[in-house]
């Protein structure tokens, strides 16, 4: 469920307004505010050397293509 642009006034992001389908970042606000406004945030810790499979692992469980990974 995503929450209409003008209702996320107080969202320091909002991808879903720019049709990105995953969010990476390294803060657990804005995964708590992709969980109140209705997007997916993986959260990705600088020190975590699995990230790549960690983002890989989140994209499946949505089933987007991983081939536009870069």
């Amino acid at each position: 469920m995503r929450t209409h642009p003008s209702s996320v006034a107080n969202a320091s992001k909002y991808p879903p307004a720019f049709e990105i389908n995953v969010l990476i970042d390294d803060s657990e606000g804005v995964f708590l505010e992709g969980q109140r406004h209705g997007f997916l945030v993986v959260v990705i810790m600088p020190e975590d050397l699995e990230w790549v499979e960690r983002v890989k692992d989140a994209i499946k469980k949505l089933s987007l293509p991983t081939s536009n990974l870069r």
